[in-house]
């Protein structure tokens, strides 16, 4: 299954991405699998290579599907992911497989949503509205998508549509990010994980990035959902 990543829902139950099965699973608090989602012909969830996994207030799962990347171990090294870089960098690269997906708290997936310039999405995380962030390995872009609550979205915009503009909301100083995060204060806080041009030496990045009070805050510690301050 090789899992990436882990929420807790609502209810306490523990939701974990299957990176290279292509799953989503629900263990119960006394560890029983209660769910299993795949990517399949009936439910075309668009849950493909996953990675971030986030809850949300109303018991809702968010799924980043990166579409592309596979995890570093058994045998995926840096250089593999040294050549995923050389392949996403080739202008004719367009990331189709890049979504995301919504799982009710019935465990019956939503979507998959794309667009907001999502594009390898990695890191996921819901900000005090409910609406969706997601820090993208490629573009240099942290995306945004209408959440479960379409009231606390712009007007017009349903569940899963985005919010931010089709190339994200751009930075020059972004590098690739893996992982997203909403403060008290609203701002959203990613890691510049790797380089844009990395090397098989070095390929890491050394920096974090902040974008100042662009989300709605979050209560801290985040202990399960999120919740406002």
């Amino acid at each position: 299954m090789k899992p990436f990543d882990i929420a807790i829902d609502v209810d306490g139950n523990a939701w974990v991405t299957g990176n290279e099965s292509n799953r989503v699973v629900a263990f119960d608090t006394d560890g029983n699998l209660i769910h299993m989602i795949l990517d399949d012909t009936a439910s075309d969830a668009g849950i493909i290579l996953p990675m971030g996994i986030a809850s949300d207030a109303l018991g809702n799962i968010w799924v980043a599907n990166s579409g592309i990347t596979k995890i570093a171990c058994d045998g995926t090294t840096v250089p593999t992911l040294f050549d995923l870089i050389l392949l996403t960098e080739n202008p004719n690269f367009t990331g189709e497989n890049a979504s995301v997906t919504m799982i009710g708290p019935d465990g019956v997936p939503h979507g998959p949503f794309k667009g907001g310039g999502l594009l390898i999405p990695w890191g996921i995380a819901v900000d005090g509205d409910g609406n969706v962030w997601v820090a993208n390995f490629q573009g240099r872009e942290v995306s945004q998508l209408c959440g479960a609550s379409p009231e606390n979205c712009p007007p017009g915009l349903d569940t899963g549509d985005p919010i931010s503009p089709e190339g994200g909301y751009f930075f020059d100083g972004m590098k690739r990010a893996t992982a997203v995060q909403i403060d008290p204060s609203g701002n959203v806080w990613l890691t510049n994980n790797w380089e844009i041009f990395a090397t098989e030496e070095n390929p890491g990045g050394h920096e974090m990035v902040v974008y100042i009070g662009l989300a709605k805050p979050v209560g801290a510690p985040l202990i399960g959902p999120p919740s406002q301050p």
